[in-house]
């Protein structure tokens, strides 16, 4: 049985304060590793690798960049918290 204070969540629209974008992301860091199938010397003499176009990301790496600002606009990409969010409740949200 539920307790009686409890509220159902609420979809709601978050958009960016600084330039008002709807295209929030978790900015996450995840450890990827990238296949290399050869190297070129190249004229300075330094080393490139020839990559093979493969990658492997280790999902259970996941950390967000900033555990203090761990959104960020898709748009201006301003790091963002959850109290910098602007939440419209007014709105309904299109993911219904």
């Amino acid at each position: 049985m539920g307790n009686e204070n409890e509220v159902d969540a609420v979809n709601v629209q978050a958009g960016c304060p600084h330039c008002k974008s709807d295209e929030i992301v978790a900015a996450d860091t995840v450890l990827v590793t990238a296949g290399i199938s050869g190297w070129q010397r190249q004229p300075d003499g330094s080393l490139e690798p020839v990559w093979a176009g493969s990658s492997d990301a280790d999902w259970d790496s996941q950390t967000s960049r900033d555990p203090e600002r761990p959104y960020a606009c898709g748009d201006c990409e301003k790091m963002l918290s959850a109290a910098e969010l602007l939440i419209d409740v007014n709105e309904e949200c299109d993911d219904e």
